[in-house]
């Protein structure tokens, strides 16, 4: 988050040359990317259950959302890392009296990365209506972190990028969830807007702390090899057509090898090698898009 801030000339990726804060592409991609990328290596290192038993231990209950700040930049503000604790959605709908969830109003291009890490996380954008009341509005986002049947899943999902300029609502989707924030604000954006501020009591030094840092690892080399099927000493292309072959891919599609080929070397190489993919500055896919006639072999 720090690299990315400092490294950031502001141009982003538009084609006119400038990048438009109120679109989020004030950043350029790749930088956003290497913070995704560092994202989604955090991972809970403890079993779920545990995990809870230590936060409850330290925060109670929660009845409120528990916002703590584990880094950022003193100076600007402009970068943020913050550990959430939320407890379960209450009846009562997102941003209404009686509402358990946490909101907040990040300034206009702010983008929010967040990382589920303990339950299922709901985020909801509100809108004011005329009434000055807040209404939901587009589709609310789940975001599934670890835990046991609805609660979570078996391993956490990757980071999900939301914009900012309305309001935002966190909250356990069915029960307690915990998420990993890393807030990136625009340039010449106001410091003071950073909504909500937290006091100097919520500030978390995971160095000072090793009951807590106990909660939280990071994917090494070797398990992110191992989580990728790759092996040491086979190049990223072997490496995705071994992958592709396990899966059956071959297999239940015909006369599309060569399709077949391209979408696995382009998806899975920089999973299979990632040490040769961060060598190269080439980044994760997040999505493909395929296209042509019913019939073709999409699905």
């Amino acid at each position: 988050a720090r690299a990315a801030i400092e490294r950031c000339t502001g141009v982003g990726t538009e084609s006119s040359g400038s990048g438009r804060v109120e679109w989020g592409t004030w950043l350029e991609e790749e930088l956003r990317y290497a913070v995704n990328d560092a994202l989604d290596a955090v991972q809970i290192a403890t079993p779920g259950e545990r995990a809870w038993e230590v936060l409850r231990a330290r925060f109670g209950e929660l009845d409120a959302p528990v916002a703590l700040r584990i880094g950022g930049d003193e100076v600007g503000r402009r970068w943020d890392v913050l550990l959430h604790l939320l407890p379960a959605q209450s009846p009562e709908p997102p941003g209404r009296p009686g509402d358990r969830g946490r909101v907040v109003l990040p300034p206009t291009g702010t983008l929010t990365l967040l990382k589920p890490l303990l339950g299922t996380t709901r985020i909801t954008k509100l809108r004011l209506d005329r009434n000055g009341q807040l209404q939901p509005t587009g589709v609310a986002i789940d975001m599934v972190g670890v835990g046991f049947g609805a609660l979570g899943g078996g391993a956490a999902e990757n980071s999900t990028v939301v914009l900012g300029g309305l309001h935002q609502h966190m909250a356990g989707k069915l029960g307690a969830a915990a998420v990993l924030e890393v807030v990136l604000l625009p340039p010449h954006s106001d410091a003071l807007e950073r909504v909500p501020p937290l006091p100097a009591h919520c500030a978390l030094d995971l160095m000072a702390d090793a009951k807590l840092a106990a909660l939280f690892g990071v994917l090494g080399a070797t398990s992110a090899l191992d989580a990728a099927g790759g092996r040491r000493g086979e190049s990223a292309a072997d490496s995705a057509a071994r992958l592709s072959r396990a899966g059956g891919l071959s297999s239940e599609v015909g006369g599309l090898e060569a399709q077949l080929d391209a979408i696995v070397r382009r998806v899975l190489a920089s999973r299979a090698s990632p040490v040769a993919a961060r060598r190269l500055g080439v980044s994760h896919v997040r999505g493909i898009l395929l296209s042509g006639p019913p019939g073709c072999g999409k699905t």
